[in-house]
């Protein structure tokens, strides 16, 4: 189990504009994750974990030069909350 956590962003979700996850659209250069990523890691001694589920090879991807932690969700599908528990580490 994780003891601290300062951010979680959740990126488990299935859904997709024009051909690729929402999370992977590009805004001002970047995509939105790594943006939100990237804002988040500017907290002071911000731990951040990303929960992914769908489309976990091309996020990895994306966030492989981060310096956030990457959590797959198995049962992203079920819901939101599965994903919260997977990112505080109840599961």
């Amino acid at each position: 189990m994780i003891k601290q956590i300062g951010i979680v962003i959740l990126a488990a979700g299935n859904s997709s504009r024009l051909g690729l996850p929402k999370q992977l659209l590009e805004f001002e250069g970047e995509t939105l994750l790594k943006r939100i990523s990237r804002e988040a890691l500017a907290v002071p001694d911000a731990k951040v974990s990303v929960v992914i589920g769908a489309y976990p090879d091309p996020i990895n991807s994306a966030l492989k030069d981060s310096n956030v932690s990457v959590v797959i969700n198995p049962h992203w599908a079920t819901g939101m909350s599965t994903s919260i528990g997977v990112g505080l580490g109840i599961y």
